[in-house]
């Protein structure tokens, strides 16, 4: 290798490294930093810098339902959708065509939203209410969805119980959405 080749490399190595500065200098103004207040700081944290990066979020109420869930992961990820009112119901599938009518495939009688095929339907509702006093020992009146949602996420915390509660309430989601697939796209009764 000549002398000339050399040279480049080495150029080509301090733009790089010069670059990395550059970004370095944008990354640190866009947490707020400016370089006299990094000069004046006794100490640097990199969490502190993580956290004006990412900024500050509130914690999500049904966090309690997905996260740390001992289920699997299939039903946490349907809760999850169910949660985000994701899920392609039958009035969904109808505004894209694929679909004749919106009527839910259980009762027949209500135009299928999550709200309705998670527990305001009177099937639905009836699973639920079995696995809620056979599995649970909870006697209460079930709730719409986002009752449901919202008293699991309030009274089921992190002990072992609860886990089995979270469980449950996934797989049931999980269960009652692969049912209502079935008699959709495999004609099942």
């Amino acid at each position: 290798m000549g002398k000339a080749e050399r040279c480049g490399i080495w150029m080509l190595t301090v733009l790089m490294d010069n670059k990395k500065i550059l970004k370095t200098n944008e990354t640190m103004e866009a947490a707020g930093y400016g370089e006299a207040e990094l000069i004046q700081m006794p100490r640097f944290s990199i969490h502190k810098m993580y956290i004006q990066l990412r900024g500050v979020f509130s914690k999500v109420t049904w966090r309690r339902l997905v996260c740390n869930n001992k289920g699997s992961p299939k039903w946490i990820f349907m809760l999850r959708l169910a949660i985000h009112a994701k899920l392609l119901t039958k009035a969904k599938l109808l505004k894209w065509g694929v679909v004749q009518d919106a009527e839910c495939s259980f009762c027949n009688t209500t135009k299928e939203s999550v709200a309705h095929l998670m527990f305001e339907c009177n099937i639905s509702a009836g699973v639920w209410k079995r696995l809620l006093v056979i599995w649970q020992g909870v006697t209460r009146q079930t709730l719409n969805w986002q009752g449901e949602v919202l008293w699991a996420s309030t009274h089921h915390k992190r002990k072992t119980p609860d886990a089995v509660y979270r469980m449950t309430m996934a797989s049931a989601v999980y269960h009652i959405w692969q049912e209502q697939n079935a008699r959709l796209f495999k004609q099942k009764q």
